[in-house]
């Protein structure tokens, strides 16, 4: 312990010799420390190479030894054995790869041709269904004349038609029998049929101007309903009350 009337350069002087002692004896620890352990990596390595000389050696008699004996052609022919036999397996397995591969690639190749042929066969009908498409919209956009809707004739009206004719006529007190004649004649019937140059539509091939007038007069809409049967033909059966028949030509041959 130091005193207490020590000054503290005594003190200092004091701790430094204490600490340099400690400092000196952790070099020699660590410097014995140090080389021991090199000795001991450097036995090991002598000690792993001695190994592998003795062994080399050992396999070098050995076989030296074997080149030597009698039998020596025995195993030369194992030898030989096994590893033909290695290589005739290994070319099996690779010819049974090589078969998988070719089935794989040939039922691909059968997919892919199938695949070829439907869509080839969709194509097909895709045509063929827009050739018909086509034929349906030209059959159905060609206007129809008086003189092909009064080939019609030849065949008889629908129920319906004469349904709504007998309906209309009656409540204008028009012949029956009358007003289908008509009708026959200038369309046979059909709503759709057109004709004087596109200009007259409908079962009663009314003009616009003079359907306008007439369905006014019977009350209906005053708007182009000429291929609705039912207005066309109530307007129809109020001009014939009323005389005027002569807007139909189909009429001179009805009477």
């Amino acid at each position: 312990m130091p005193k207490k009337n020590e000054s503290p350069l005594i003190r200092f002087s004091i701790n430094w010799a204490r600490w340099k002692r400690l400092l000196i004896a952790g070099v020699i620890a660590m410097a014995v420390t140090g080389r021991k352990l090199g000795e001991f990596i450097l036995k090991t390595i002598l000690r792993i190479g001695i190994l592998i000389m003795r062994t080399t050696l050992a396999m070098y008699k050995k076989l030296k030894g074997f080149a030597k004996s009698n039998q020596k052609g025995i195993w030369i022919l194992f030898l030989i054995f096994v590893i033909f036999w290695l290589v005739y397996m290994g070319g099996r397995v690779f010819a049974q790869k090589q078969r998988e591969y070719q089935e794989l690639q040939f039922f691909h190749q059968q997919q892919l041709e199938e695949t070829g042929r439907l869509i080839e066969e969709k194509q097909e009908m895709e045509k063929e269904l827009e050739e018909t498409r086509e034929k349906l919209e030209a059959k159905l956009n060609t206007p129809i004349t008086v003189a092909s809707a009064r080939v019609t004739q030849v065949g008889p009206l629908s129920e319906e038609m004469k349904q709504i004719i007998a309906k209309h006529a009656d409540a204008y007190s028009v012949n029956r029998k009358y007003c289908e004649c008509i009708i026959s004649l200038e369309s046979g019937g059909r709503s759709e049929a057109t004709g004087d140059n596109g200009r007259a539509h409908g079962v009663a091939q009314y003009h616009l101007d003079t359907y306008l007038s007439d369905a006014e007069k019977v009350g209906l809409p005053v708007q182009d309903d000429r291929r609705d049967p039912d207005r066309a033909i109530l307007a129809m059966a109020g001009a014939l009350s009323r005389g005027e028949d002569s807007k139909w030509t189909a009429s001179l041959s009805c009477n």
